[in-house]
């Protein structure tokens, strides 16, 4: 049941209805439409949306909207107005799967470990590892390899180099993952307007 509705702010719906048919929210979106949940950053910690915490996860809700469009707009002034809010974006899947879009305040976003500059970073820590290493094999070749701890810690920051460019990698796989889901999406939301306007 919706409970209201803010001016282009969608339908405010309760998560948790069990008078609700169908009960469970996914049940409640098309495949076109999308679901943003309000929380606290870096918790799951459910927001009201005048940005004060729920007493309880049953008087949680989200916002219901007929397309990804007015849902980033959406969430794009509340975490303006809230930059301790973090808005998320879930398809007809629901939270099965990780959100279509996950919006934060720039201020927020950018200090977290999948934005640009924190991948820079650990891309600065990786080469940093691999240049310390040369002069650690360098010592043991030039001690006929005798000595042990130098090859050790050279060896291991060379695996440490490649465990933050893995974690780099994983970045750029989520990243094009999430854009690939947010064009179907779309795409969907094309389709069903174009049967739409068929019909009409």
């Amino acid at each position: 049941m919706a409970i209201a509705s803010q001016e282009g702010g969608g339908r405010e719906i309760k998560v948790y209805d069990d008078a609700r048919r169908p009960r469970e929210w996914t049940g409640l979106l098309t495949p076109r439409q999308c679901a943003v949940f309000l929380k606290q950053v870096n918790s799951e910690m459910p927001l009201s949306p005048n940005g004060t915490a729920c007493p309880r996860f049953r008087d949680s809700t989200f916002f219901l909207f007929d397309s990804l469009d007015e849902a980033r707009r959406f969430s794009e002034t509340k975490v303006r107005q809230y930059p301790y809010m973090c808005c998320e974006v879930f398809d007809s899947q629901g939270k099965a799967r990780p959100p279509l879009l996950s919006i934060a305040h720039p201020r927020v976003a950018e200090k977290d470990e999948l934005s640009a500059s924190s991948v820079r970073i650990r891309r600065i820590m990786a080469i940093c590892f691999f240049v310390s290493a040369i002069p650690l094999f360098w010592w043991d070749w030039r001690a006929n390899g005798i000595l042990v701890l130098p090859t050790f810690l050279g060896l291991t920051m060379i695996v440490a180099g490649l465990r933050i460019l893995h974690w780099n990698m994983a970045r750029r796989e989520l990243i094009r993952e999430q854009e690939k889901r947010v064009e179907a999406h779309l795409s969907r939301e094309k389709e069903s307007t174009g049967h739409a306007e068929s019909i009409a």
